[in-house]
């Protein structure tokens, strides 16, 4: 487990999905977010790492002091609905440690959006949505409607008449 965690702490670095922490002022204070590792039974050498946002200290945690935001996802039952009706499927998804007492404890801040956060769908959809929505602008209409009809939450599923 131990190497699974220094895998997953290396990546997020090295993909600047996180950065060391500034060193605090006199009178700052910083809040520390706890995670926990899960392993999906087939896939036993991958943890996904679950920041928990709901965990408490002193009756507070992260996620009782955030808005949620508005809710922007598609109809699940909807996306599927629709999903049938052609012949031709199209699926998308968007993708992404021990202590060592001898060492100084380094902190680390997220620079992305950690999904156990209470807004963490509103931002997430609303990134995609906008990001769709500029590159409209460029590349035509055809993702930005893909985008805004057929994705719920981080999956895209359409069906289309054939595979041309």
């Amino acid at each position: 487990m131990r190497e699974h965690f220094e895998w997953f702490m290396k990546k997020i670095i090295e993909n600047h999905h996180a950065e060391i922490a500034p060193t605090l002022a006199e009178n700052e204070e910083r809040w520390y977010s706890s995670f926990f590792g899960v392993y999906h039974p087939q896939k036993t050498g991958q943890v996904r790492v679950i920041f928990d946002s709901s965990a408490q200290h002193h009756g507070i945690s992260l996620n009782s002091v955030l808005f949620k935001g508005p809710d922007l996802n598609n109809s699940l039952l909807g996306i599927l609905l629709t999903f049938r009706k052609d012949r031709a499927a199209v699926a998308a998804d968007i993708c992404q440690t021990d202590n060592d007492m001898t060492k100084d404890i380094i902190d680390y801040r997220m620079k992305v959006n950690v999904f156990s956060n209470k807004p963490s769908p509103a931002v997430a959809i609303n990134g995609l949505q906008r990001t769709a929505e500029v590159g409209a602008h460029r590349h035509g209409d055809d993702t930005f409607h893909f985008v805004e009809r057929h994705f719920y939450i981080d999956d895209g599923l359409m069906f289309l008449p054939s595979v041309t």
